[in-house]
């Protein structure tokens, strides 16, 4: 969403806005928190110091380039928030009509590609953010969020509100940021481990009454310009999510040295490396089309291709004529665990591993976020 904005000021918007100075300000945001994100592990200040600024560094970021971008004399976009809370449309009441037939019964086809959707990015997002790894004491809590969340949309239409949704990638995200981890040496290779996460519902309480309480003053947002709260805050959001991400992960390793490979979660007689890499390939083709979709005339047919990227999953075995069989593409999919044990990958360092054994288990640092 954030490159679709930015190319969008330079296209359809180039006359209205400067768009040169606002592609700056994203870029110059955009790496300003990454660069804070990782101040917890710089050698400024005391750890306190550096793991407040770690936390805070989307909402440092924010402030400072808000206030640069008031300070700047060219025109820039700003963001797309009525003048007052009311509806969007003033001629029309809080209350949306029901009374119009023929508008509930285009609202009814309409809202199918929408369920379709909903039931993917829903399950999906409960997949990602109750992860094993993320030792979740009460990830069955979850379940009690999306019933509030059905509450909500069956009563916000009704005022001629948008559904709301728990999306991606910001709520593992939110997992993270209540996690307290610990970056192990495993075979010379440093991996991140959550060791617990704060689990409560006071912290997702205190945002959600943030906003609410930010309703009075919306007109007050348009001093935020979309080149600061739209392109580079999604472009932190999508960056921030890659590392983990297993489709991610999967095409670094295409271009990496095998013997090079960081320790993974199944074995070479588990699934041969040609087999990855084509499942690889298949994922990263139907990321394309996808994206694709959304950026042309048929983008509200998105539900119904992305419903359909499941059935080609299921038929993978099929199409690659049994060249990736169904056990392959479940461990792959992380749907099922691998025959044999894969706690250390096999490679041409096992020499050199069990002559570091001593490092094998070692704990670097433990980097606690509030």
């Amino acid at each position: 969403m954030g490159i679709g904005n930015i190319v969008d000021k330079f296209t359809v918007k180039s006359e209205t806005y400067h768009a040169p100075v606002q592609l700056i300000i994203t870029v110059a945001m955009l790496y300003t928190a990454v660069t804070l994100a990782g101040f917890s592990k710089a050698r400024f200040f005391n750890s306190k110091v550096r793991e407040l600024v770690a936390d805070f560094a989307v909402a440092l970021s924010v402030v400072i380039f808000t206030a640069i971008a008031n300070l700047v004399t060219v025109p820039l976009e700003p963001l797309p928030v009525p003048a007052q809370f009311a509806p969007t449309d003033t001629t029309r009441s809080w209350f949306v009509n029901l009374g119009c037939p023929a508008c509930a019964g285009i609202g009814l086809v309409a809202a199918i590609p929408l369920v379709m959707l909903f039931v993917v990015d829903q399950n999906v997002t409960s997949l990602l953010t109750q992860h094993a790894d993320h030792n979740l004491k009460k990830g069955a809590a979850f379940h009690y969020n999306f019933l509030i969340l059905g509450v909500f949309n069956v009563c916000f239409p009704l005022f001629g509100c948008p559904f709301v949704t728990g999306s991606l990638p910001h709520s593992p995200q939110f997992v993270h940021a209540l996690a307290r981890k610990e970056v192990i040496r495993e075979g010379g290779v440093d991996r991140t481990r959550i060791v617990e996460v704060y689990e409560n519902r006071v912290a997702p309480l205190l945002v959600n009454v943030l906003i609410l309480v930010s309703l009075p003053v919306i007109g007050k947002l348009r001093y935020i310009p979309t080149a600061v709260i739209c392109d580079a805050l999604f472009l932190f959001m999508g960056l921030s999510g890659l590392p983990g991400n297993q489709l991610f992960e999967r095409l670094k390793l295409i271009f990496t040295e095998e013997a090079l490979y960081p320790p993974l979660r199944f074995t070479k007689e588990d699934v041969p490396r040609k087999q990855m890499h084509l499942f690889t390939a298949f994922q990263l083709m139907v990321v394309g089309v996808l994206f694709a979709v959304t950026r042309s005339p048929v983008a509200v047919a998105f539900p119904i291709f992305l419903v359909s990227s499941i059935f080609l999953r299921m038929k993978l075995p099929w199409i690659t004529c049994g060249f990736i069989t169904k056990e392959m593409v479940d461990i792959l999919d992380d749907t099922a665990k691998a025959k044999t044990p894969a706690t250390v990958e096999e490679g041409d360092f096992e020499e050199e591993r069990q002559q570091e054994s001593h490092e094998v288990k070692q704990v670097v640092h433990v980097e606690d976020l509030p």
